[in-house]
């Protein structure tokens, strides 16, 4: 009797949906349906290592045969147990099913897989590229008058203005918007220096608010604050459209009673609005929350900016905690995402006040307006470019780190303090 339980076989299988995620030394599973997380280390675990593997063939598709010998091992036991307990997985003897469950594995693909778009004589990357087009910032110009300290840098960290010699001329402006108007174009924002010392400016707003995309025209207050009185009103009165929204970059030190003035003209005139704060320490966020209160407003944001001296500050708010990652419960298409594109920016271009156009404003840039077309440009950054398809997959030391798919993107901030992993394990 007992030389026959020790034959008994059971399937193993783990749920499709679950994410394994096994690194040289490190392994984790992870329910997206209701958060569960299993962690283990090789040097602990190597009969889960060994399983997992085995699990993980191209001929089993996470389906395996375990004997009752398998079970007696504590660490085999155990994990079983726990992937149960989770809902990750299922234990059935063999007697139950007329052969091996089979299970279809998902496939990652972005659409079609670029060698296969090579291929095919009907289709090429760049129309491919260009389906996926959802945003563009175009920066119009890069004259402006105020000193905010951040000009060099913060429009390598986020959405935001920069200053510089050139202007965009209408004509290029409108070429622009009439080659991508057949894209799937979301969203365009609209920055300078300051849109509004634009040699054209009405020219230039009329161009910008007959495209059908929503609109969002980035200022900073003080340049509004500066426009003579006539000007301000006629000025702000040609940014309002059903689609067109302000934001309202803050820099500190704050002029609040401009501030206030500002947001009070921008009320009446009827422009939906938010007021973005760049923030390079705890008290400028503390500064900017009294201030959120204080004047009522409802829509507001957060841009940190690395100074190269505040590291502690981004410690402390900015790098990802562990906690923080499941508290977010990535789904299966999140993390799917995460192992093929960048999905924070996927799709976007960046257009400077030159004319140069970039899919990321601190990697080589794609190519120039009048000279490369829109089709051109998006097809390299598909097939060959660096933004894109920048995932942690292939940029160290995430690369060896189980949560690479479950962490958010890699950011620009990575570009500004020179590191990938802005997370619980960063040793900086």
């Amino acid at each position: 009797m007992n030389r026959q339980n020790d034959r008994q076989q059971y399937w193993f299988s783990i749920e499709t949906y679950i994410h394994i995620a096994l690194k040289k030394e490190e392994l984790l599973l992870y329910n997206p349906l209701n958060g569960g997380l299993l962690e283990y280390t090789k040097q602990d675990h190597p009969a889960i290592f060994r399983l997992i593997k085995r699990l993980r063939s191209p001929k089993n598709l996470q389906v395996a045969a375990l004997s009752k010998r398998d079970l007696e091992n504590p660490l085999i036991e155990g994990f079983i147990a726990d992937c149960r307990r989770l809902f990750m997985a299922e234990l059935i003897e063999t007697s139950f099913s007329s052969g091996k469950p089979v299970q279809m594995m998902p496939v990652l693909e972005i659409k079609k897989d670029m060698g296969k778009m090579k291929k095919d004589p009907d289709r090429s990357v760049s129309e491919e590229a260009m389906k996926f087009l959802n945003h563009f910032a175009i920066h119009v110009n890069g004259a402006c008058s105020q000193n905010c300290g951040i000009c060099g840098n913060g429009y390598k960290q986020f959405v935001c203005c920069t200053k510089s010699r050139h202007e965009l001329s209408v004509a290029s402006l409108s070429r622009l918007l009439e080659e991508i108007s057949g894209c799937s174009i979301r969203k365009l924002d609209i920055l300078g220096g300051d849109i509004f010392s634009h040699s054209q400016y009405e020219a230039m707003m009329e161009t910008i608010q007959s495209a059908s995309p929503v609109k969002i025209l980035h200022s900073h207050f003080m340049n509004i604050a500066n426009l003579t009185e006539t000007n301000q009103e006629s000025k702000l009165r040609s940014l309002v459209s059903p689609t067109s929204r302000l934001k309202l970059l803050a820099t500190f030190p704050l002029d609040q009673a401009k501030l206030a003035s500002v947001i009070e003209t921008v009320t009446g005139v009827g422009i939906p609005f938010e007021v973005s704060f760049v923030i390079q320490s705890e008290e400028e966020f503390e500064q900017a929350e009294a201030v959120i209160e204080s004047f009522g407003i409802t829509e507001a944001g957060y841009h940190p900016v690395f100074n190269g001296s505040n590291l502690d500050f981004f410690k402390e708010n900015i790098f990802s905690l562990k906690e923080e990652i499941l508290e977010s419960r990535p789904q299966s298409r999140e993390i799917f995402g995460n192992q093929k594109i960048n999905r924070i920016q996927f799709g976007s271009l960046t257009v400077t006040a030159d004319g140069s156009v970039y899919a990321n404003v601190n990697a080589p840039r794609l190519g120039r307006l009048g000279k490369d077309s829109v089709f051109t440009m998006a097809g390299k950054e598909l097939e060959s470019g660096k933004s894109w398809r920048k995932i942690r997959a292939h940029a160290s030391p995430c690369k060896s780190c189980a949560f690479a798919a479950l962490c958010p993107p890699i950011n620009n901030y990575t570009y500004a303090i020179g590191r990938n992993d802005l997370c619980f394990k960063a040793q900086i």
